[in-house]
């Protein structure tokens, strides 16, 4: 298994990416994007909170790209954000406004989404053979000032599986 780790705040020389000729960012948010910006395939997306814009724009664009081989699955269930929403003391970048709004973008695109209640997880598979496994919600603060860390992982049998979760 092929292990490279990532944080928030190294600053180390690059990554290997998938190819020869691209580099992978050791700041978790660009590895992040570099991921989904890496499918040619198949996207498969799952994070307990999806808010960051420019992930979220990813996504959409690859959506369109892929035409329906992005999926992202999520904790936020059908009732649970109605009942946030229904909260108006909520006014954080994960406010069940800006969950529904992101929501919105990527089903509009074509993303095909499932709300998993209880769904913890963070990763990004791309194609079944590459994998970020991060511990940060995919949200503008912890991906570029939260102290966060991730992990990339080029093992097929290993990437497969998260695939299939």
């Amino acid at each position: 298994m092929v292990l490279k780790a990532v944080r928030t705040t190294f600053r180390g020389g690059d990554l290997q990416g998938p190819t020869a000729s691209s580099s992978w960012s050791s700041d978790l948010k660009e590895a992040l994007l570099d991921v989904i910006r890496g499918a040619s395939r198949k996207l498969f997306v799952v994070s307990f909170i999806l808010t960051d814009e420019d992930i979220v724009a990813a996504i959409t664009r690859k959506a369109r790209e892929l035409r329906g081989g992005v999926y992202v699955v999520t904790s936020l269930d059908e009732r649970q954000l109605e009942r946030e929403l229904r909260d108006a003391s909520i006014d954080t970048e994960s406010s069940a406004a800006m969950r529904q709004a992101a929501r919105e973008r990527l089903t509009k695109q074509g993303v095909w989404l499932r709300g998993a209640p209880g769904c913890h997880a963070k990763y990004v598979v791309a194609d079944d053979d590459l994998a970020l496994i991060c511990t940060s919600n995919f949200e503008a603060f912890p991906l570029t000032r939260g102290g966060e860390v991730g992990i990339l992982v080029r093992d097929l049998e290993e990437c497969e599986r998260l695939a299939r979760q």
